[in-house]
């Protein structure tokens, strides 16, 4: 038996094609918080796992377009959290609401 060394990939290997569809995404949703009103009811992040992306599930979505708004991922993309498209945004929200700690005491 040979031990060889190897070397640890820690990123997927992106087409031309991916890197471009990408890009495109980015630009695409920059600005994405921007556009969401305070009386849309929710935003679904799209995470492409298959549970969420079968037929039935995309057909279910096309049909309760209205009530959220679903915020796409780009394909082959582990290294995007969708939860860091949520952070500053609802960072935002919070510090401007009136979030001083409070205790049963206090009130």
């Amino acid at each position: 038996m040979v031990l060889r060394s190897r070397r640890l990939v820690h990123a997927p290997m992106l087409t031309a094609s991916h890197q471009q569809r990408r890009l495109e995404f980015s630009y695409r949703y920059r600005n994405w918080a921007s556009n969401v009103r305070r009386q849309d009811c929710g935003i679904y992040q799209q995470d492409i796992a298959e549970c969420h992306t079968t037929d039935s599930v995309r057909a279910w979505l096309k049909e309760h377009q209205d009530q959220f708004i679903v915020l796409p991922c780009p394909e082959n993309s582990p290294d995007l959290s969708p939860i860091n498209n949520l952070w500053n945004p609802l960072d935002r929200v919070v510090r401007v609401m009136d979030s001083h700690a409070r205790n049963l005491v206090q009130q």
